[in-house]
């Protein structure tokens, strides 16, 4: 049996806070899929976010299975449970506490009575808090101002440490 981490969200722009909660997935998890969408959001097209992912996140990140590009993280993780087969593996959905809230215990609990699915920002919320993750107060929208106003110190600031030498290049593919 494996244990497979399941993390759904806009992420525009991927930040310090997602690292956060991405790190335990992958400490935690044998595989972990990460759900994003192409939607534009603010001043990120979606379409430029694909391309960080593709071109300079993922490729930094080693131990993420797959970065996967849907219309709605939180529904691609339903199907995702619905189309995969569940008993022979566990399950941990992770997220922050905007995401989790997202789901329903209830519908999961009824859904997949035989199953392990662990939510640890609804268990632990102050450990997967995004303005504690990462003694920075950082959320997509603190970034997207950052950008918005070319504060590309402040927008820097907002990044997990292996994306901080890379910050100007996945400044000029968000903004692109």
């Amino acid at each position: 049996m494996k244990t497979i981490g399941l993390v759904p969200g806009g992420m525009k722009p991927f930040h310090a806070g997602h690292n956060f909660i991405l790190q335990e997935a992958l400490r935690e998890c044998d595989e972990v899929i990460l759900f994003t969408t192409v939607k534009d959001r603010g001043v990120i097209k979606g379409a430029n976010m694909k391309k960080a992912w593709l071109d300079l996140i993922q490729p930094l990140l080693p131990g993420l299975d797959a970065v996967t590009f849907v219309k709605s993280p939180i529904g691609a993780v339903y199907q995702y449970l619905e189309d995969e087969g569940l008993p022979d593996n566990e399950y941990r959905i992770y997220g922050g506490a905007e995401e989790v809230n997202r789901f329903r215990p209830e519908y999961l609990a009824k859904n997949y009575p035989d199953l392990t699915i662990v939510q640890p920002a609804a268990e632990n919320p102050s450990r997967y808090d995004r303005s504690t993750a990462t003694g920075v107060p950082v959320s997509g929208t603190k970034a997207r101002k950052a950008i918005e106003a070319g504060d590309f110190r402040t927008f820097k600031s907002y990044l997990p440490d292996f994306l901080k030498p890379h910050a100007r290049e996945y400044l000029d593919i968000l903004v692109s």
